[in-house]
């Protein structure tokens, strides 16, 4: 039989899409999609949006950060690419045809052009994102094999996008800083629940995740308590802000969490995991969509 030859055309579009899935690309828009609304309805509400949509430092921040997270993917599966091809292997073999030096020249590259764009936006901008960019790295490369302080870091770095836009419009309310701790908390949630899914991998190569160190039992609980601690936060927020809508959506948001702690304790397949870490980014949608009411 004849051999069939990739064209050039089709090898480039491969490695774009294996690229476009190194960055996670859909993770970038929600982050895009979440500051776009926080900018237009929750830190200047009162601005005519045309006049937002000519706030080319808004932009230039918003593009910083997309830049600057996809180099954060990129370095994050270059130093788990051994325990990805055991977790999730079919996602990083497609990952595989960008090479390692392709990757860590792309990451370079985009780490440089995210902080000058964010330089170009305002000192205090590229002061920022010159730290969140050095966490995103130190988080890859040393925080990763830290229990604890590996999950509460990635939930930090996850929400800390939003910081950006608040010092932009240099305004951070205690009611945008309670709602933000919702979706913080529903963030740090699924990453306990992540290693119930990435627990083979995590084991083979050596990462000291909660769930490794302290076993099945005391994550189970440590995850529960975090759920017991987000019910007080509809109090919180309803006290700071008492006829805002958004409450609704904390309250429907901590139904689910119970509801996802006791399918967590009664029942933890790989099915179960798998479904609930989706109900998880389910939940992250529903709190970004519901950015326009909490000014």
């Amino acid at each position: 039989m004849e051999k069939k030859h990739l064209s050039n055309r089709q090898i480039k579009a491969i490695k774009l899409l294996g690229m476009l899935s190194l960055v996670r690309w859909y993770s970038i828009l929600l982050i895009a999609i979440a500051q776009y609304l926080a900018a237009f309805f929750v830190f200047n509400p009162n601005s005519p949006k045309a006049l937002l949509l000519l706030d080319f430092k808004l932009h230039g921040i918003i593009l910083a950060t997309a830049i600057l997270i996809a180099a954060g993917y990129i370095i994050n599966a270059f130093y788990d690419f051994e325990k990805d091809l055991v977790n999730k292997p079919q996602e990083t073999i497609i990952n595989t045809v960008v090479s390692s030096n392709s990757s860590l020249n792309i990451y370079i590259a985009l780490n440089f052009l995210g902080l000058l764009i964010a330089f170009l936006s305002s000192t205090n901008i590229f002061l920022f994102f010159f730290g969140f960019s050095f966490a995103l790295w130190f988080y890859s490369h040393k925080l990763q094999k830290i229990a604890f302080l590996r999950e509460f870091t990635a939930s930090i770095l996850t929400v800390s996008s939003f910081f950006s836009i608040a010092l932009h419009f240099n305004r951070l309310d205690a009611h945008v800083f309670v709602y933000g701790s919702m979706l913080f908390a529903i963030i740090l949630i699924r990453e306990f629940i992540k290693e119930f899914i990435n627990q083979p991998g995590d084991v083979l190569y050596g990462y000291n995740t909660f769930l490794v160190k302290y076993g099945t039992k005391k994550t189970k609980i440590l995850i529960n308590v975090f759920i017991t601690f987000s019910l007080f936060i509809p109090f919180i927020y309803h006290w700071v802000a008492p006829t805002d809508k958004a409450i609704y959506i904390i309250i429907v948001q901590c139904i689910a969490l119970v509801v996802s702690g006791i399918i967590l304790i009664k029942k933890d397949s790989k099915q179960n995991l798998e479904s609930l870490n989706t109900f998880y980014k389910f939940l992250m949608v529903l709190g970004i969509l519901g950015i326009p009411f909490v000014s």
